[in-house]
């Protein structure tokens, strides 16, 4: 009977095999038969192919769109081999300003020059390969360069567009057919056909119907489906499913991860060389990734030792069992202390010379806590003005540091740096909640303490960090108010506190939701959270009941000012979100969705690990937004909650991890450290849980796991403050971007008005007064300026002009009749960080000038 089943069995795959096989023999033939790719502009949908260009006009018997900014167009389908581009354009706007040429760029790579001629001409040019697409099949934006000019006022037109060329149409032919070229897309497409199939074939045999027939229909009704739909408009489903690696091999670990619940573990004498093999293969993954090494093989062992890890016997166990580290109450609190402390000094230390300099957001944020001190009638609940758009009440606390010490950067940012060095209190308090363990907390607390992440946000005069501290308190304060103590649950004053708690639960999410743009997840964190609190616990749903309802008093009560300007001004409030959707026309510029989509997911995946933000002012560039201890407690921590996806905190942190990076993966400029800001603290949470498994596997002994939690303590602080303090401040692409000229010269302008020494005049260059960092460092004190020789108004004796560090010749050359032929400066502004030059210089109007 075995046997025969056996039989049936092989013969079902046989066939599924088959038509998967056949499928996408056909999706390949289709796809191969395609017409060479064209884009009509001013036809319908033809934005999927454009990006920078105006409005579709008619005209000369034509539709066309004119090239603006930052043109591009996007051949869907296109393969990696030789093309042939042909372009349909008007050169006679070009001819008419004498700039005739046109240059086509792509991946940095100036892939075809050429001079348009007077009237609509269809030019042909010669791609190299790897012009159009990449050798995955994914297509590559072809750059349109051209002089740009303003029409301005003319006789009867206003036109104030910037304009390049006028496009008609252009198409996109291989040189060569080659039979290969649609391969890419015909192995995507039968990557989701397997995946569909896989997934049909495994919730078969969950609800026990046949899986290998499920997914032999699912696959062939699939496959028809995309070949009907590759033969009537291959240009269209190349668009909508374009290689789409990431996003598919995502997929597929997740289907292989549920295949693998249903195939039974390693023996149980397997455990001590298996969990020391996967442990051992995690590191050197680990290790390749965060050196930057080999970042594709480092990942390729790190998943490969995460299942080897995930197949151990029961007897290694996994996430929320006890780690047998006791620690008192009283000296849990003694050493939190300790690390309050070591987060507030690693936030506070040299506040005033790092970062080099202010960034202009930053800035924006002192300017308008400057007007809400001197204008009592200026309460915002959402600000708009000097380009913030944040909501007014995470800016409140700028105004209190401001009044207390003046406008200054490090004044600024003092707010932001004690908010970071309070947050290890309620990180410690879930941690603590969740695993009923202080030793966790403390880890938890350590490893935020020490995080080079958020060492940085909380440096930065940016109310991101306010949104963490909020949201775990009100995290905190809700697990508190719905904790299942049935000697409590009748005692009158725990049920205030418990009722209070819900309260103030409430409230904080409020103050969470008012700080960055990010801080709208944070509701829906909490929402999750007490869902699954009464999934957990279910005859608690009257408790639970009147809980929820005052936390969503407390709510409502704090954000009903914004609620309401977001209904009436929704464009206003959600402006800046827009602005950076990925999936908008102005973002895709383009290109496909899925293909911005798959971008994305890449950048997030590896960034803990691998590669990091790319901005110099959240993090270091490109480097992992983890230390290597916490990178590899994170996949550790993933595979230990994996091995129990039952329970319910497991599930809330999953989907914390997953919602925190939401608003990263559907914006621009991917990974974005402030965007993603939302995921450190779960991310987090799931490395100390990942280190606690690990040492659970590794050793019993007690005073092994203290040994190795004592030198993991000393390599955090090494390796964050390392980064933060030793390896950063030199780079160009950290200080050069938080304005350090502008900022240091308003630093001494600031000085010299604290110890009254304001000469009579101060000149500096004419754009300097209207920037925001300069404007807020010197508010309240009057500035003359110069262009060139040219003064606002006459210099008088004793008269200082403040010359950049950049333009320090061209200035003196310009402003020798004032100054003299050789003036020595009387002030010398502080090196760049990498002492390459001084950022200003100070010369005096001499007296003999008169």
């Amino acid at each position: 009977m075995n046997v025969l089943f056996e039989r049936k069995s092989a013969l079902a795959l046989a066939v599924a095999m088959v038509i998967l096989l056949c499928t996408s023999s056909m999706l390949w033939f289709a796809l191969a038969s395609a017409p060479a790719p064209r884009i009509d502009l001013g036809s319908p949908n033809d934005d999927r192919w454009l990006g920078g260009f105006h409005p579709a006009e008619f005209g000369e018997g034509a539709h066309f769109r004119w090239s603006g900014p930052g043109a591009r167009l996007v051949f869907h389908g296109a393969t990696r081999h030789a093309t042939l581009l042909d372009l349909r354009l008007s050169g006679e706007y070009l001819v008419a300003r004498n700039e005739p040429s046109i240059r086509l760029m792509s991946g940095g790579s100036n892939h075809a020059s050429f001079e348009v001629a007077p009237g609509w001409r269809i030019y042909r040019l010669l791609l190299a390969p790897g012009a159009a697409a990449t050798p995955w099949g994914n297509s590559q934006p072809l750059e349109l360069e051209t002089a740009l000019s303003q029409p301005g006022v003319q006789a009867d037109v206003r036109d104030y567009r910037v304009l390049g060329v006028a496009l008609d149409w252009a198409k996109l032919t291989p040189l060569q057919h080659h039979a290969l070229a649609a391969l890419p897309q015909s192995v995507t497409l039968a990557w989701l056909l397997a995946l569909s199939g896989g997934a049909t074939a495994w919730l078969a045999q969950h609800w026990q119907r046949a899986a290998i027939g499920s997914a032999s229909l699912s696959m062939l009704l699939g496959g028809i489906g995309l070949s009907i739909w590759a033969w009537l408009d291959p240009a269209g489903l190349v668009w909508a499913l374009p290689p789409s690696p990431w996003l598919l091999g995502s997929a597929s670990l997740l289907l292989i991860w549920l295949w693998l619940q249903r195939m039974p573990v390693l023996p149980e004498h397997a455990l001590p060389r298996g969990a020391a093999l996967g442990l051992v293969v995690v590191a050197t993954g680990v290790a390749l990734m965060h050196s930057q090494v080999a970042i594709l093989v480092g990942l390729g062992l790190a998943l490969l030792g995460m299942l080897l890890l995930a197949r151990l016997p029961t007897q290694a166990g996994a996430a929320w069992q006890t780690l047998d580290m006791p620690i008192s109450q009283r000296h849990a609190l003694l050493m939190l202390s300790v690390i309050f402390l070591l987060a507030l000094g690693l936030r506070l230390f040299r506040l005033d010379q790092l970062p080099f300099g202010l960034w202009r957001d930053e800035a924006r944020h002192g300017l308008v806590a400057l007007r809400m001190l001197e204008d009592p009638a200026y309460r915002p609940i959402y600000v708009l003005d000097h380009q913030v758009h944040l909501p007014g009440l995470g800016l409140y606390p700028f105004t209190s540091v401001i009044h207390l010490f003046g406008p200054s950067a490090w004044s600024l940012r003092i707010a932001t740096a004690f908010a970071g060095a309070l947050t290890i209190f309620p990180i410690y308090a879930v941690a603590t909640r969740l695993t009923g363990q202080r030793a966790l907390g403390l880890a938890a607390a350590l490893f935020l303490a020490t995080s080079s992440w958020h060492i940085n946000v909380s440096r930065l005069a940016f109310p991101t960090v306010f949104e963490p501290l909020f949201t775990l308190s009100g995290i905190a304060l809700l697990l508190f108010a719905l904790a299942n103590r049935r000697a409590e649950a009748h005692q009158q004053p725990f049920v205030a506190f418990h009722l209070l708690a819900a309260l103030s639960a409430g409230i904080c999410l409020g103050f969470a939701l008012q700080t960055y743009h990010t801080g709208r997840a944070a509701p829906l964190v909490v929402a999750w959270l007490a869902l699954l609190l009464l999934i957990h616990n279910p005859r608690q749903w009257q408790a639970w009941l009147v809980r929820m309802l005052l936390c969503g008093l407390g709510f409502i009560i704090t954000t009903a000012p914004l609620g309401w300007y977001a209904i009436v001004e929704a464009e206003a409030f959600n402006d800046r979100v827009g602005q950076v959707f990925l999936l908008g026309n102005e973002s895709l510029r383009g290109l496909a969705p899925l293909d911005a989509l798959d971008n994305n997911l890449e950048r997030h995946l590896l960034m803990f690990n691998a590669l990091g933000d790319a901005n110099g002012r959240h993090h270091a560039p490109l480097r992992p937004l983890f230390d290597i201890i916490a990178a590899m407690g994170l996949l550790l921590g993933l595979v230990a909650l994996a091995r129990n996806l039952h329970d319910w905190r497991t599930v809330f942190l999953l989907s914390a991890l997953a919602i925190g990076i939401l608003p990263g993966l559907f914006a621009v400029d991917a990974p974005h450290a402030m965007r993603t800001f939302g995921s450190l603290v779960p991310a987090y949470l799931i490395a100390v849980f990942g280190w606690a498994w690990a040492l659970h596997l590794a050793t019993p002994r007690l005073a092994l796991r203290r040994f190795v939690f004592t030198v993991g303590v000393g390599a955090l602080i090494v390796l964050n403050a390392g980064l933060y303090f030793v390896l950063m401040p030199p780079q160009v692409g950290v200080y050069l971007v938080f304005y350090p000229v502008q900022s240091q010269m308003g630093v001494y302008m600031r000085s010299l008005a604290d110890e009254e020494r304001l000469p009579p005049q101060i000149f500096v260059g004419d754009g300097l007064p209207q920037d925001p960092v300069f404007a807020f460092l010197t508010t309240g004190i009057p500035v003359e300026t110069f262009a060139g020789s040219q003064l606002s108004t006459p210099a008088e004796p004793g008269a200082i002009f403040i010359l950049s560090g950049y333009f320090l010749e061209d200035d003196l050359a310009n402003l020798a009749p004032i100054l003299g032929p050789q003036p020595e400066p009387i002030k010398l502004g502080p090196t760049f960080p990498d002492g390459s030059r001084r950022t200003f210089y100070v010369y005096e109007v001499s007296h003999d000038a008169h």
